[in-house]
Parts: structure tokens; C-alpha cells; sequence
């Protein structure tokens, strides 16, 4: 589900669009999750229908260090083990961001530039580097 309320649509319309999903066995992912209009307060209100929440670097861009980030990979991060959702981290970009979710973050899904396309984070092999700059 995306974060665009549009004219006319309604938070309780995506609640039964969610639900309507749900019922036919479709796993409802929200998009976004944090930025836009897919607030905490939207979330909570479609959580128990949505299966995953996916977390987007790339709508924070630019920023001078991952690590401002932190407490929203935190809350989101958090969010995802307390209700069981899957937690996909999308627009990682660089092997900093990846370190960092790796180290103190973990999800289940990665998505990125850094990839090419998802991957569970079971797959990935990661070898640390040193990089300038952080």
C-alpha cells in the first residue's frame, strides 16, 4: 500500500482494502513506512493486516551520515519485532548503510542500489571495510 492518500480516499478506505486483502490470503506490505502520509498513526491503525514494513533511505536523501537515521531504523526496527512483521530496508546504497543495518539494525529484506535487486538478509555476504568519511 503506498503513503498517497489521494483526493477522496480515506483512511478508513485503505483500512478495508487491507482487510479486504487480508481476507483473501494477500500479504499487504506499506510502503514508506515513516514518511509522507504512512505515518506510526496510519500504520497502527492498518497493522493487523499488513504482513511487512518496508523503509525507505532514499526518501531522506541527501543526508550528511546514515547515522541520522538512527532513531527512525530504530523505531521501525523495533515496530517490526514487537508485531512480527517482515521489515524491508529499501535504497541502501553504500556498504556504510549496510554495515549499519547489519550491526544494529537488522531486517529481513534489503533492497538497493548496493544489490541490484532484493535479497533476503540471510544471503548477503558482508565483509567489512574501512570507509573514509564516517
Amino acid at each position: 500500500m503506498t503513503e498517497r492518500l489521494g483526493a477522496g480516499i480515506t483512511p478508513g478506505q485503505l483500512l478495508n482494502a487491507a482487510k479486504r486483502f487480508a481476507t483473501c490470503g494477500l500479504q499487504v506490505c506499506i510502503d514508506d513506512v515513516g514518511t509522507g502520509q504512512n505515518s506510526p498513526a496510519l500504520v497502527m491503525l492498518l497493522n493487523d493486516y499488513i504482513s511487512e514494513y518496508k523503509f525507505a533511505f532514499q526518501n531522506f536523501r541527501p543526508m550528511r551520515s546514515v547515522n541520522e537515521l538512527s532513531p527512525q531504523l530504530k523505531f521501525w526496527c523495533d515496530m517490526a519485532k514487537k508485531f512480527h512483521k517482515v521489515l524491508a530496508w529499501e535504497g541502501v546504497e553504500t556498504s556504510v548503510e549496510l554495515a549499519l543495518l547489519e550491526a544494529a539494525y537488522p531486517g529481513n529484506l534489503l533492497q538497493g542500489y548496493l544489490f541490484g535487486k532484493q535479497h533476503r538478509i540471510e544471503s548477503v555476504l558482508y565483509e567489512p571495510k574501512k570507509v573514509s568519511g564516517e
